[in-house]
């Protein structure tokens, strides 16, 4: 058979198993930055950033992020994930904080079917914040990748337990028989 393969949720299954583990594990590394990153919050946002789940599972991470001490003062980033540090740009990371805590609250919006809110649980909001991380640090859909990147990729995803869907629940290939290939053709 012939497998097609979403590149970008692939990668991103790999990545979220790769960070899932480590968070499992101990807290990730961080990489210290030498001059702290200012990070434009929402109200919103910088409400979801205080709530303690939410922290602790940032913190745990590898994130070390602040609030500043006023009411809309911009929040800071002074450390990131080490394994995230080596692959992205400043912009980058700011872009996946702000990102994430949006997505976070977003989240937190959405209507449950519980009649009670429940505040995060940290598995939780772990298991969402790691899939926000996988999926900006992924691979990009259309982006080329050299014969030996796609191979790695393909072999990374044999060693896998799940592969079949991205931590949103994209499917990662689609498998085309030669029997459907051939109906496609009339053969």
């Amino acid at each position: 058979s012939l497998a097609l393969v979403d590149q970008h949720a692939l990668h991103e299954r790999i990545l979220f198993a790769h960070f899932e583990a480590r968070f499992r594990d101990k807290p990730l590394e961080r990489q210290r930055l030498l001059i702290p990153l200012t990070l434009d919050l929402s109200r919103a946002e910088q409400a979801t950033l205080r709530e303690p789940a939410i922290g602790e599972a940032l913190a745990h991470l590898g994130f070390e992020l602040a609030l500043g001490d006023e009411e809309g003062a911009p929040a800071s980033l002074a450390a990131l994930p080490a394994l995230l540090a080596r692959k992205l740009s400043v912009d980058n990371i700011k872009w996946i904080v702000e990102a994430t805590l949006h997505e976070l609250r977003e989240r937190e919006a959405e209507p449950d079917s519980s009649t009670e809110p429940a505040p995060f649980a940290l598995p939780d909001v772990a298991r969402r914040v790691i899939a926000t991380l996988a999926c900006k640090a992924a691979i990009k859909a259309g982006e080329a990748l050299s014969d030996r990147a796609a191979l790695g990729l393909l072999a990374e995803a044999d060693q896998l337990e799940v592969a079949s869907t991205c931590p949103h629940g994209r499917p990662t290939t689609l498998p085309v028989s030669f029997a459907q290939l051939d109906r496609v053709f009339g053969r």
